[in-house]
């Protein structure tokens, strides 16, 4: 799904089309190996959060994938498409399966990525993955900031919740990934003259 919003314009009716069905049957066997035989999906809402994502993401010039993700999670989030909650496991957070989902989405996409850095071209080599307690935490932070987002790009709001959820996604994959970290930070190098004792 992801792929489709780091295009540099606005998909074709039937790419969408065929990107959001696959999307949607890689949910249904989710869904079905959990367990649940039954999903309810609206398909303009689904269709509504793709728009939303894509129209705040073509304001970049080259959009990260952490980017890319952080406004398909806000926009599935806000919009809410997949009406089924998820099975008793998934609790206390199986209610909130529209941020869920597209974090695993996220993550299917993310792993063996290719980044675009200052530094060059730099892949996604080992996979990214939380504890449940970072997870259940990030689902809670998610659900609170995808409220009233619209992927308005001019929006200061809009812009910080994307933010903040790129930056998340970013510091969670240079744990595991760390090749991908820059080498050359010269700002924060001069954090060693506030704390000259400690090595950063």
């Amino acid at each position: 799904m992801l792929d489709l919003l780091l295009g540099d314009g606005l998909p074709t009716e039937s790419d969408l089309a065929e990107t959001v069905n696959r999307f949607v049957d890689r949910v249904l066997r989710f869904y079905y190996i959990e367990g649940e035989n039954f999903l309810v999906v609206e398909e303009d809402e689904l269709i509504q959060s793709v728009e939303v994502a894509l129209k705040f993401v073509l304001h970049f010039k080259g959009p990260s994938g952490f980017k890319v993700a952080s406004a398909f999670i806000l926009a599935l989030a806000s919009r809410k498409p997949f009406k089924t909650p998820l099975p008793a496991k998934f609790d206390p957070i199986r209610t909130e399966q529209n941020i869920i989902i597209g974090i695993f989405e996220s993550l299917y996409w993310l792993n063996g990525a290719e980044l675009m850095t200052l530094e060059g071209a730099k892949r996604i080599e080992k996979s990214i993955h939380f504890s449940d307690h970072y997870f259940t935490e990030l689902v809670h932070a998610i659900s609170f900031a995808c409220q009233n987002f619209q992927g308005r790009f001019q929006e200061a709001d809009d812009r910080s919740k994307a933010g903040l959820v790129a930056l998340i996604f970013e510091a969670v994959t240079y744990k595991t990934n760390d090749h991908l970290s820059y080498k050359i930070n010269p700002i924060v190098d001069e954090g060693h003259k506030y704390f000259p004792a400690l090595d950063f």
